[in-house]
């Protein structure tokens, strides 16, 4: 017995490795020439000998943080399956602290929530976080309309999976997820545009942390009618290689293809059978982030909508995302290879979007039920 737990934890700690030395031989070769980080440290010295994987994740991603760059980290298999497939085990709700309380302020259609529940208790337990919450499961004393309601609930798998949902007054765009913009998931955004008719369009761009680029920009084409370039990549290992467009098709292969054998990409906006031609809002957070950051920018630059919330995240690179080999499905790192201007010469990565108009959480607004950066 004893021997066959020292051969398991001897495994697992070269698995650990492996993977780790991978990821270091990564940033040897490709992140620390690509964009000339002059303080080359030893990453090999940062391997955590705790033999678990929760444990190296949290020591990694420190080390990552040091070089002050986006999309340089690596992902435990929840955190992938979040940004990748909007799937999360949980009870269904997105939280924001208010006033001290834990408000929901956006609830999957499935979940026994309801929007502005607050938080007041989990299995009697009185000192909530936010861990506790999503993931104990149990009984939940929740204030709703100013009423205390009890609730048995259980963490499972919740898919944020719609491309687009209508909430109200306003279009929830929760991913840039590839998928959501193949022909079919187009055409109905498109019937959805051209059946709204209210003043403003609010596009919900809060909690977005991005995905691909084409599918940003093929977004984009359903509001900016002139097919402007939006922006440029720069690739500085490709110095030399002249210039190119970012390709309209969502497959992967084509747009690496493409990445890697220009300098510059320029971001134009395809052409789209509809084009929407009257006032929007978009709304942002400090989890908007990536693509969705490039859309916000854009949409401000070329179609002068006004951005509503709070400065985003300012994680806008290019990025090329991993599978960790030697590690369980679902642990992935990425590594910034290009950085990026707005077509008007502003930057994302680190200074984010400020908003034209501050809005924030209004505890008293959101336990009602209400949207604080709308009403």
């Amino acid at each position: 017995m004893l021997v066959a737990f020292t051969v398991f934890i001897t495994a697992r700690y070269t698995h650990l490795y492996q993977g780790h030395k991978e990821i270091c031989e990564t940033l040897d070769s490709k992140f620390v020439e690509v964009l000339s980080v002059q303080d080359k440290k030893n990453c090999y010295d940062v391997f955590s000998k705790s033999f678990t994987f929760k444990g190296w994740e949290k020591d990694m991603n420190s080390w990552l943080g040091q070089w002050g760059w986006s999309h340089l980290m690596v992902y435990a298999p929840f955190k992938t399956n979040e940004i990748w497939e909007s799937k999360t085990k949980s009870i269904g709700v997105k939280l924001k602290i208010l006033k001290g309380e834990y408000v929901a302020v956006r609830v999957h259609k499935d979940s026994l929530f309801q929007r502005g529940d607050v938080f007041k208790s989990v299995n009697d337990k009185t000192n909530l976080n936010t861990s506790l919450i999503l993931y104990e499961g149990g009984h939940y004393t929740v204030e709703r309309s100013k009423k205390l309601i009890l609730i048995k609930a259980r963490p499972k798998d919740f898919v944020w999976n719609d491309a687009v949902v209508i909430e109200g007054s306003y279009f929830k765009v929760p991913s840039f997820r590839g998928e959501f913009f193949l022909d079919e998931n187009m055409n109905s955004f498109i019937k959805k545009l051209k059946a709204y008719n209210s003043d403003v369009l609010y596009l919900d761009l809060r909690g977005n942390y991005g995905g691909n680029i084409a599918s940003g920009l093929l977004f984009l084409s359903f509001f900016l009618c002139d097919e402007p370039v939006v922006g440029q990549f720069h690739v500085p290992k490709n110095k030399g290689k002249g210039k190119a467009f970012y390709p309209h098709t969502v497959d992967q292969n084509t747009q690496i293809r493409v990445v890697n054998s220009s300098e510059f990409i320029d971001l134009k906006v395809p052409k789209s059978k509809f084009c929407y031609k009257r006032p929007v809002k978009v709304l942002v957070d400090s989890i908007t982030a990536s693509t969705a950051e490039l859309v916000a920018l854009a949409l401000r630059e070329q179609k002068q909508s006004s951005l509503v919330g709070v400065l985003t995240s300012g994680q806008m690179v290019l990025s090329s995302w991993e599978a960790v080999r030697n590690f369980p499905q679902g642990f992935s790192y990425s590594f910034p290879y290009a950085t990026y201007l707005s077509a008007k010469g502003k930057e994302i990565e680190t200074f984010g979007v400020l908003p034209d108009v501050e809005k924030n959480y209004d505890f008293e607004l959101e336990r009602k039920g209400l949207d604080s950066f709308i009403y």
